[in-house]
């Protein structure tokens, strides 16, 4: 009996490790996305997260222009971002 006992709390140590470090990914990861402009720039501002679910960020809802993340180096807005 002593023996099953200690192996149930190391295989419970084991999974509470695991499920800390898996919802510690799933925080909210606020960054700035842009709206794309009509010239093509990208230049308004709108709160986002990098958490994929099913609503893409908006600058407002349901019908708002969609925002996207900005290439530091080109300066291009193409990768979609998520409500957060």
């Amino acid at each position: 009996m002593p023996v099953a006992t200690a192996v149930l709390a190391i295989a419970g140590a084991f999974a509470t490790t695991s499920m800390q470090s898996s919802s510690s990914s799933d925080v909210f990861q606020p960054i700035i996305g842009y709206v794309l402009e009509e010239d093509g720039g990208c230049d308004i501002p709108v709160a986002c997260s990098t958490i994929p679910n099913p609503q893409v960020c908006k600058v407002w809802y349901p019908f708002g222009a969609v925002a996207f993340e900005k290439n530091p180096v080109t300066g291009k807005c193409v990768k979609v971002l998520f409500r957060p």
